[in-house]
C-alpha cells in the first residue's frame, strides 16, 4: 500500500511499505526488517520496524511518524 502525506511543513511525502527479502540494497549498512520508506523532494526517511495499523492512520499521525523518523543516510534519490 502507497500513501501520500502532506505534512504541516507543506511537504509532500511518499510513503512505501518496504518487506526484507523483495530487494536488497548493497549501501544500507545493516539490513533492515520490514520498514517504511518515507520520500520527499531532496530527502529520505524510514521507519523500521513498520508500525502494526499505519495503514490506518490519519495523515497527521503518519506525518508526525514521519517527523520523527530516522534519515536514510544514503540521500535522496
Amino acid at each position: 500500500m502507497l500513501r501520500v502525506v502532506h505534512d504541516v511543513d507543506g511537504m509532500d511525502w511518499t510513503v512505501i511499505p518496504i518487506r526484507e527479502g523483495w530487494r536488497w540494497d548493497p549501501e544500507i549498512e545493516m539490513r533492515r526488517r520490514d520498514w517504511l520508506c518515507c520520500v520527499t523532494t531532496g530527502e529520505r526517511r524510514y521507519i523500521s520496524p513498520v508500525p502494526p495499523g499505519w495503514e490506518q492512520w490519519t495523515d497527521a499521525e503518519l506525518g508526525a511518524a514521519i517527523r520523527h523518523a530516522r534519515p536514510d543516510l544514503r540521500g535522496p534519490r
